[in-house]
């Protein structure tokens, strides 16, 4: 799955094996109450009820790791506290080409970096990852991957 723009793109057709509720106070205090997974006392939506985005997670831990990550006000989600278990059965087999593009966009972002350079970082990364070591090493071992990406830097540089 790659996030572009705010549009999601997937691999392969997406399917919900699972779902819960979550529900703000006036829903937990009425007769359904008992019908709910979680109560959430300041929610991810909006006054006006426009949601910012809905949550269907597996299970109750998985669940309690995402709701975990989303900031007091909602406007912020640490991804980094929900651990790879959770996101690995997102990763797509191979990396997107959609993928390309953001690397090298953001690679573009350190200013002692051109195009050239910010390109064979990229050949490199896809050379030495797959998309599921990639971001396993991300969220496991992220001292790890720094080194490694500012090693390919160094490499690239000096060609």
């Amino acid at each position: 799955m790659v996030n572009c723009n705010g549009s999601f793109i997937f691999e392969h057709k997406p399917r919900i094996s699972a779902f819960a509720s979550i529900v703000g106070k006036k829903e937990a205090q009425g007769p359904l109450r008992e019908d709910f997974d979680q109560y959430m006392s300041n929610p991810i939506w909006n006054t006006d009820n426009s949601f910012k985005g809905r949550l269907y997670i597996g299970d109750k831990e998985a669940m309690a790791k995402v709701l975990g990550s989303v900031s007091a006000d909602g406007s912020n989600v640490d991804i980094s506290k929900w651990g790879f278990g959770v996101v690995e059965p997102c990763l797509p087999k191979d990396f997107p080409a959609e993928m390309d593009g953001a690397f090298v966009k953001e690679c573009l972002k350190q200013k002692d970096l051109d195009k050239q350079v910010c390109t064979c970082m990229l050949k490199s990364v896809k050379k030495d990852y797959t998309v599921h070591s990639l971001i396993k090493t991300a969220f496991e071992d992220r001292k790890k991957l720094e080194m490694d990406i500012t090693l390919k830097a160094a490499q690239c540089l000096a060609k």
